[in-house]
Formats: structure tokens, C-alpha cells, sequence
């Protein structure tokens, strides 16, 4: 149920997990800070699902008209988008993920689909530790269909607004005006150049899809690394919603009309990881 969730706590973390509600770490606290946006109330959770914690996307943002075709058969997404006629982040940030084990610092959770979240059978695990350097998440994603399935996936992450950020940006993803990428790169801008070297945020507005050259973030005095991403999204609304998205994803917006997507094998595992703990820097 969603209402339940789970804690974990060391001498200087403390996280809440909410596994009937995507398996989202609705709470990530340093000495107290909180690192991540809480949502006041599990009902401000449902009604803004990708806004707070770590939401879980897949597919992850938006996917042109709701089809796409794999390997000759044409597949449906629900338009959720319709004013831009997309389907926008999938379900799973909202689905029920069962509770294998707990303990005071580890959260086993998972995932059976058979097709209700996304049309390709797959078993999704995911392990959260609270290590005395800060929280890893691991993920791992089996295809357990009969066949081969597209992979596409990303975190939501949502940070509470930080002084300033540096992610590991490069070209970014030109897009037209329903906010998918046409398939051209371009050299970014002076401003978004310096979301890559270093931005004080003073209330502007940040978004755009962009390559990834390094697997790292510097999130104010954090530092946000991952594995088996290789884009970043950048987004925090209209830059005054105390609140800043920097979403690690494997396959580009609307990869799997693009086909630029990792193709999961029969059998195959996928694994993914994000650690978040203090900048030494």
C-alpha cells in the first residue's frame, strides 16, 4: 500500500522509502538536511508523482504519440501528455513493488511485469543502502520475456534547490516545439555552459536535454554519481519552485521512436546504480 513506508538510518543518514508508490525515496536527510524535496503529505506525492524523491521512470519522458515500433510490431503508451500528444514518464514511479527484505540500513524491493507497466515481461529489483558516506541505490532489470525488449530508463531525482550545480553535460538534444528531439546536436550555450562548470542559481530557469560525458553531478555540497546512464535532463520548472531535477537516463528523449535504445536480450540483466554522499571537493 502506499500509505506504508519503510526507514533506514545510520549515524549521519536518514531515508524514507515508499515502496507502494514506485519504490521512491521520498526522504533523503543528511544531519538532518534534506537533500531530496519531501512531499508534505502522501497525497501531494499521488497528485505530483516526479517532483519529489526519486521517481523511477520507464520509459522516461516523453514518447512521440504514445507508439512506437520494436522489431516489426507497433506498441501503445497512454497519451498523458495530450496537449502535446506524447506519452510523458511511464507508470512504474507509481506502481506497488513488493518488500523482499529490510533492515536497518538496506531495502531489498521488487518488481514483477508481465506487460501492465510496460508492454516486454521484466523482473526489476532494487537495493537501497544508507553507507556511512551517504545512500546507494542499485537496481538490476531482467528480461524475463521470450524475446528481446527495448530499454529506456531514467530517475526523476529531484533535489531540494541547491546554491549551485555542475553536471557532466555535453552537445544538447534540439527539440521542436512538443518537446521532442528532431535527432540534431548542438553545441550548448554560454549559459549552459555553465551548468556543466559551475551555475549559482538565482532564480532562472533550467531545463533541456544533454549527452553525458561523465557520470557525475555536483548538487550544491553534494555529489551525485551513477552508473549505466549515458544522457542528463535537466529541469526545475520556471526556476522558482525550490526545487531542482537532474535526471540521469539511459537512451535519449523518445528513444524508442529514435531506436536509440539498449536492446535487452532474452535472459539478459541490466544494472544501474546512484550513490548520492558529501563533495569532498
Amino acid at each position: 500500500m502506499i500509505t506504508q513506508t519503510y526507514s533506514l538510518q545510520n549515524q549521519e543518514w536518514s531515508c524514507t522509502i515508499c515502496p507502494g508508490f514506485g519504490s521512491n525515496i521520498i526522504s533523503l536527510r543528511h544531519n538532518g538536511f534534506p537533500i531530496l524535496r519531501e512531499p508534505e503529505t502522501l497525497s501531494v506525492l499521488q497528485q505530483f508523482p516526479v517532483l519529489f524523491g526519486l521517481p523511477l521512470l520507464l520509459p522516461p519522458n516523453r514518447t512521440s504519440g504514445g507508439k512506437f515500433v520494436f522489431e516489426g510490431q507497433e506498441y501503445s503508451l497512454p497519451i498523458n501528455e495530450p496537449v502535446h500528444n506524447n506519452h510523458l514518464h511511464g507508470i512504474l514511479h507509481s506502481a506497488a513493488f513488493e518488500v523482499i527484505s529490510h533492515s536497518e540500513t538496506e531495502l531489498r524491493t521488487r518488481l514483477i511485469n508481465q506487460g501492465e507497466y510496460f508492454p516486454f515481461p521484466f523482473q526489476l529489483t532494487i537495493v537501497d543502502q544508507l553507507l556511512p558516506t551517504g545512500l546507494l541505490r542499485s537496481l538490476d532489470i531482467v528480461n524475463t520475456g521470450i524475446s528481446a525488449m527495448p530499454l529506456v530508463l531514467g530517475f526523476h531525482t529531484t533535489f531540494t534547490q541547491p546554491n549551485s550545480f555542475s553536471v557532466s553535460i555535453g552537445d544538447r538534444w534540439v527539440v521542436n516545439d512538443r518537446y521532442i528531439p528532431t535527432g540534431e546536436k548542438a553545441a550548448l550555450t554560454a549559459e549552459q555552459f555553465t551548468y556543466r562548470e559551475g551555475c549559482i542559481l538565482t532564480g532562472q530557469r533550467v531545463n533541456g536535454f544533454y549527452e553525458a560525458t561523465a557520470p557525475i553531478a555536483r548538487i550544491g555540497d553534494y555529489l551525485f554519481s551513477v552508473d549505466g546512464f549515458d544522457q542528463w535532463i535537466l529541469f526545475n520548472s520556471d526556476g522558482k519552485q525550490h526545487f531542482m531535477c537532474v535526471e540521469p537516463q539511459l537512451g535519449p528523449v523518445n528513444a524508442l521512436n529514435s531506436g536509440d535504445y539498449y536492446r535487452l536480450k532474452k535472459g539478459e540483466s541490466y544494472k544501474f546504480t546512484l550513490c548520492i554522499s558529501p563533495n569532498s571537493q
